[in-house]
């Protein structure tokens, strides 16, 4: 359906729900006026017994046709809001927009909680193997001097050397340790 037919069918629709509303609104105030009127009694005139059953079914007859008449209008309210849904094409597109990009969202949370969940599980077990390696270091006897660890002093007659933060030094010409230095 094209663009302009579209527009013609929402038109002639649009119409005919405007007629129908005035016919049953037309109908509804008609009916009513007639009941008031039927209704006003003039002390001056008698009724007859045949005149006053006539009023009562002409008041029947209009009272039923008022209810017809909002039943039609509540009918109309009812197509209204079903052509409105039906083709609301903006409001159709943007529940569907909405829906996929709610999906979209929940995916990506989804992975995140999934990354999340390994990389807690990747730095445990860093962790785990991280201290393990430090409890064998510290529980393993003294590793031997490299030269990268020692940083020799001297002064005066004697000579000190520190090694690992361990002090190795020899003695002062009157007996005494000499005070560490460090580098």
């Amino acid at each position: 359906m094209t663009s302009s037919a579209a527009t013609t069918t929402h038109d002639t629709q649009l119409k005919s729900y405007q007629k129908r509303l005035k016919d049953d609104i037309k109908s509804l105030t008609d009916n009513f006026e007639h009941i008031i009127r039927a209704v006003k009694v003039d002390p001056e005139v008698n009724m007859s017994a045949a005149r006053l059953q006539e009023t009562t079914y002409e008041m029947r007859v209009r009272a039923a046709n008022m209810t017809r008449a909002a039943e039609s209008i509540m009918k109309l309210i009812w197509d209204i809001k079903q052509y409105l849904i039906i083709n609301d094409f903006p409001l159709i597109n943007e529940t569907i927009s909405q829906k996929a990009e709610y999906g979209k969202v929940m995916d990506i949370d989804s992975k995140l909680m999934h990354l999340r969940d390994e990389i807690s599980n990747e730095l445990y077990d860093l962790e785990d193997e991280y201290y393990n390696s430090l409890v064998k270091m510290t529980s393993q006897p003294q590793q031997p001097i490299t030269t990268a660890a020692v940083a020799t002093s001297t002064t005066g007659s004697s000579t000190t050397t520190i090694t690992n933060g361990h002090h190795h030094g020899g003695t002062t010409t009157n007996g005494h340790h000499p005070t560490t230095q460090s580098s």
